[in-house]
């Protein structure tokens, strides 16, 4: 684990040095986005492997990485977007990687887009004028009409495949699983580690020989932030929490979209270990920090 740390800062220093060429992040854009048609292609045709029935895990060694790499690949693809005002690039990725996500069945990931979607409506609710609001209204009438003419005319079997979909009853068996089994978020993700060995969050505890705690998620924290202050330390954790804040100061608005929907989805299941993850908040840094000209293609 020592060594993926080392990995991570070698990659970063590279990252920033690197980011102030335009064409270097034009070429990572392209292939980002090259990326995801390629996951696309590859479930459409099936080369792609799933976990169990019911969770596409594509070219991953499990569908919580097949989801988070989808996710993130898709919040970088979305500021550089917004940097060059492509709009309507936004959107068809945005539907891409929603299918992508909802295939993988990830709890965590599916609360990260719904998170996303809902934000980024509002976002485009507060530019409308009265006219504009008008139109989505009807196109809201609209949609409502379809969704029941839907309802009404399609087989009965073909709803219910979509509402018994795998994301959705793993959903649902979350919640269930809170109720009967009386556990807690905590509890599910490993978070209450925290609370039982206080000590920890002074010295660290270390990665590795979970069983040394006795909790109802033997296994590690399943949670970005909490798990990096048990396993490393109040100090170590303070100067990630000031890296992060040098980061996200004064972000503007259209970049807070995809950075609050990550940041809910870090909650649910660990991020440190992806380079990705962290490059994504320098590209905030920079496009913030006054350079919003328009230098990619």
């Amino acid at each position: 684990s020592n060594f993926c740390l080392i990995f991570i800062i070698i990659g970063l220093i590279c990252f920033e040095k690197k980011i102030v060429d335009s064409k270097f992040v034009d070429n990572m854009n392209k292939i980002l986005k090259f990326n995801l048609l390629i996951q696309l292609i590859f479930y459409i045709v099936g080369f792609g492997n799933y976990y169990t029935i019911g969770r596409y895990q594509g070219t991953f060694n499990d569908p919580n990485q097949f989801g988070f790499y989808i996710f993130l690949t898709f919040s970088i693809i979305f500021i550089i977007n917004l940097k060059n005002e492509k709009y309507l690039s936004n959107i068809m990725f945005m539907i891409l990687s929603i299918f992508l996500i909802f295939q993988c069945a990830s709890t965590g990931m599916f609360l990260g887009i719904i998170v996303f979607v809902l934000m980024y409506i509002f976002s485009l609710l507060g530019k409308m004028n009265r006219k504009k609001i008008e139109k989505m209204i009807m196109s809201f009438i609209c949609l409502v009409f379809i969704f029941s003419f839907l309802y009404l005319f399609v087989p009965k079997n073909a709803i219910s495949n979509l509402l018994n979909s795998n994301i959705i009853l793993r959903t649902q068996e979350k919640f269930e699983k809170f109720d009967y089994d009386d556990v807690s978020f905590a509890e599910e993700r490993g978070i209450d580690k925290i609370l039982k060995y206080p000590q920890y969050i002074f010295y660290g505890a270390g990665e590795g020989v979970y069983e040394r705690f006795q909790t109802y998620y033997i296994n590690e924290i399943h949670s970005t932030l909490p798990s990096m202050l048990f396993y490393y330390g109040i100090i170590p954790f303070i100067f990630v929490m000031l890296w992060f804040f040098n980061k996200l100061k004064s972000v503007k608005f259209k970049y807070l979209i995809p950075v609050f929907a990550l940041l809910i989805e870090s909650f649910t299941l660990l991020n440190q270990r992806q380079l990705l993850f962290w490059v994504f908040f320098i590209m905030i840094d920079y496009f913030n920090k006054g350079n919003d000209k328009k230098v990619f293609s």
